[in-house]
């Protein structure tokens, strides 16, 4: 069994250091224990207690997929009612003049 792909990067500002863990899993089956061992990453670096909650949040592929999922979604809804709207323009009939 491959062990996880760590990269860490370090951003410095005036404020406070932002840190950010890249972390690639070897299979999918291993994702949910890569992430696992990100979090406990990140708990050493932000130095947090097992009973303090934490203070980072994490980002999966999974998270983004399913943004983009519903966006195209939603924009393949409002298309069909663009299209409806444009072919029952063409398809109705002309009135008579008299």
């Amino acid at each position: 069994m491959s062990q996880p792909f760590y990269k860490t990067v370090r951003y410095l500002t005036l404020t406070s250091a932002l840190v950010s863990i890249a972390v690639a899993s070897p299979c999918y089956a291993q994702k949910d224990m890569t992430m696992d061992d990100a979090r406990v990453a990140m708990r050493v670096e932000r130095r947090l207690r097992p009973k303090e909650p934490d203070n980072f949040g994490i980002l999966s592929s999974d998270i983004f997929l399913n943004l983009y999922a519903q966006a195209t979604s939603g924009i393949f809804a409002l298309l069909i009612g663009v299209v409806s709207l444009s072919i029952r323009e063409v398809t109705a009939p002309a009135e008579a003049t008299v």
